[in-house]
């Protein structure tokens, strides 16, 4: 058990107790006191308290108060099965929390609140100097403390990492351990009392809250603000921007199912990693690939995405699996061709409430070869909303608990229409969805989707799903649940589908993105500033010419670009997103089949540079591929990353020569438009390499 203490600038003599009380109380119990301290301003007397204490001190600077921060710092960095939440304030009953923490390690399916009693004044010298505890004497003087406003909590780990933690926007202090227990509930943790038997929790006594609220009006405004947020914030899950530090398992696995769709697989990912929610993991499950895939998946290098290859088993197994190596709390569907919008997971984690067990949204449809938009309604994700048509909210927007897919299971006899399948058999079995209303996901439109290679089949699951979902229900009875649906509300896409923030994040080859760039770490400064996509950059150097952060705007920009930005800690702000014209520019370089030779003569990293910005002006390219001399060494390798990115920004993969180009090629089918410069003695044998073009697989056909 980790036994947590808030502490800010407090008296020293009653830390002191709280912490000698509490690991009186824990016993024999393997426990670790953790004063969480937030900003005091003797810190060093305090460090010296917790070493003569055995205590663990955990510090954060800040410049003000707030307790629910100053609790969630300790937890981070606590190592228990167990938190209990304490006080600088409290005095324990030996025994009690050793007692109370054994149950719970043996049934961690629960929370446990203790009732406090405030001891009178006069008791504050008694305890603090003469360290008298007289406990009949204090209990007899002792006042019952209201159950509003004190939630000294004792809980699992678990528990706390399903809802978030303490709610830090409530800061200073003021019903943010109400708001927290409110959570667990509607989580599903039943609240038990102690702290009337035997286990009895002293409160030392201090001004009262309530009354500095009724005589200052700073104090009422932040006690006012958070009783606003406890009384009218139905989310379950809280701080999913900041969430996930120190945590064992992610809030959600976002849960990729493919086979052979590498071409489209790369900005599926890249959309998931780029999630303002950065307390997730990814999921591939790779259905028996020929292609590509798992070279695709390796070389993103993040190790927040979990691949694993099955033998082809279709589309269901492929789910099953993805639920079952799932860690995260929640599953976000997302199909191989999909794109998700940044806000996605924090738009539908936010819509959870008590009692709802996952969220849908709306999606768009866009044309993979022309960008064309295509908004779609859907009913609601209800009993009623389904039965009209037999089916709801689009599979790929679906944020729901992991553990519900797991039971209920996509149905593996079914090769399509798994979705609508496992929605319906959803809804029967008690499911509550809600729906968010806002557009969360960018679904591909392209010649090998489901719909188009397997139409037949969806159409009969389709049709067999929807009659055993209405089985039962009486021809009068239909007619009311239809007049209801029609009635409630439907989830209409009501929105500019050209507005720049729902174009941006279209993939590479249709949107040209602009966005402006900062951070303050002087590494990833350095590399802001040497790219020569970056315009109109500002840097600031310390008194020792020391580079201490840089921002800029950045030119075409990427999925790549974007994700790594988020991964190494950029702030990103959307400039502009427009879309990209044809590519097949007419000029001689693209009539020409888009292949050239030149003569290098001289440094060959030059020429090298020369030739790329050269073909880049007339043709803009997603990735560069250099074959390098056979005598190349490492660091002619590296150099060649480093400089000869094209100017979509993906970095320029290096190769000694090419026993076969096509391997080469076949490696970057993922990508619309690829550079080769080839390493070559004599002249380049165009045809030669127009025919290896052409045999890539049929998955990369449409390449340029």
């Amino acid at each position: 058990m980790s036994v947590i203490i808030p502490f800010r600038n407090r008296e020293l003599r009653r830390l002191e107790v709280a912490i000698r009380t509490a690991a009186e109380s824990a016993g024999s119990l393997a426990t670790e006191i953790i004063v969480s301290d937030f900003g005091s301003t003797d810190i060093e007397s305090i460090r010296s308290l917790c070493e003569r204490t055995g205590a663990r001190l955990v510090h954060t600077s800040s410049p003000r108060w707030s307790r629910s921060s100053c609790l969630n710092r300790g937890i981070e960095a606590a190592r228990g099965q167990l938190i209990q939440c304490d006080d600088a304030d409290m005095i324990w009953y030996p025994g009690a929390l050793e007692r109370h923490a054994t149950a719970m390690l043996a049934d961690p399916s629960y929370i446990l609140n203790y009732q406090v009693w405030d001891l009178p004044e006069h008791w504050t010298s008694l305890v603090l100097e003469e360290n008298c505890f007289d406990w009949d004497r204090m209990l007899a003087d002792a006042e019952i403390h209201s159950r509003w406003g004190h939630g000294l909590l004792l809980m699992p780990r678990n528990a706390y990492r399903r809802v978030g933690g303490y709610d830090e926007r409530m800061h200073t202090y003021g019903v943010e351990d109400l708001d927290l227990t409110k959570r667990l509930r509607a989580a599903g943790y039943p609240q038990v009392w102690a702290g009337t038997s035997e286990d009895y929790l002293f409160h030392i006594f201090h001004p009262k809250t309530s009354v500095q609220a009724k005589t200052d009006p700073k104090v009422k405004k932040i006690v006012d603000r958070n009783r606003s947020y406890y009384r009218n914030d139905p989310s379950v899950v809280r701080n999913i921007l900041t969430g996930g530090a120190g945590a064992s398992a992610p809030l959600v696995s976002v849960v990729i199912s493919t086979h052979n769709r590498a071409q489209y697989l790369r900005e599926s990912i890249f959309s998931a990693l780029y999630q303002t929610v950065q307390d997730l993991e990814v999921v591939v499950v790779d259905d028996g690939s020929t292609d590509h895939t798992r070279e695709i998946v390796e070389s993103i290098g993040d190790a927040r995405v979990r691949y694993f290859y099955q033998e082809q088993a279709g589309i269901s197994a492929a789910r099953n699996r993805g639920a079952r190596e799932s860690r995260g709390h929640y599953t976000a569907v997302l199909d191989d061709d999909d794109l998700m919008l940044p806000d996605r997971l924090e738009i539908q984690l936010a819509a959870i409430g008590s009692g709802v067990h996952g969220c849908v949204g709306n999606f768009v449809n866009f044309d993979d070869a022309t960008g064309e938009l295509a908004t779609w309604s859907d009913a609601e994700p209800s009993l009623t909303g389904a039965y009209p048509k037999g089916g709801f909210a689009g599979h790929p927007t679906w944020v729901i608990e992991t553990k519900i897919l797991r039971r209920l299971g996509y149905d593996e006899s079914f090769t399509s229409s798994v979705d609508n399948n496992i929605a319906l058999r959803a809804l029967r079995a008690g499911v509550q969805f809600t729906h968010c209303d806002r557009i969360v996901t960018l679904r591909r439109r392209h010649a090998g989707q489901v719909t188009e290679t397997d139409g037949s089949f969806q159409k009969l699951g389709s049709l067999l799903t929807r009659s055993w979902f209405r089985t039962g229900v009486s021809p009068t009875r239909k007619e009311e649940i239809v007049k209801r649906a029609q009635a409630s509300k439907s989830n209409t896409v009501k929105t500019d589908l050209e507005n720049p923030q729902l174009l941006a994040y279209l993939p590479d080859h249709l949107v040209d993105r602009t966005v402006t760039v900062s951070t303050i770490s002087s590494r990833n400064a350095l590399a802001l500033l040497s790219d020569s996509r970056v315009s109109s950059a500002v840097a600031v150097y310390g008194d020792h010419d020391e580079l201490l952060s840089a921002s800029g705007t950045f030119r075409r920009a990427t999925w790549t670009d974007l994700t790594q930005f988020r991964r190494d800690g950029f702030e990103i702000k959307l400039e502009t997103a427009a879309r990209r014209s044809s590519p097949a520019a007419e000029t001689d370089f693209v009539r020409s089949g888009g292949v050239d030779s030149t003569e290098i003569t001289g440094d060959i990293t030059a020429a090298v540079q020369r030739i790329r910005e050269a073909i880049c002006a007339e043709l803009p390219l997603d990735a560069l591929l250099v074959e390098l001399p056979a005598d190349a060494d490492a660091d002619t390798t590296m150099s060649f990353r480093r400089t000869l990115a094209t100017p979509s920004g993906r970095t320029a993969l290096a190769y000694t020569p090419f026993t076969d180009p096509l391997v080469a090629l076949s490696y970057l089918a993922s990508t619309t438009r690829v550079g080769v410069l080839l390493n070559r003695s004599g002249p380049l044998d165009t045809a030669t390499l127009l025919t290896l073009v052409n045999q890539l697989s049929p998955a990369a056909k449409g390449n340029q």
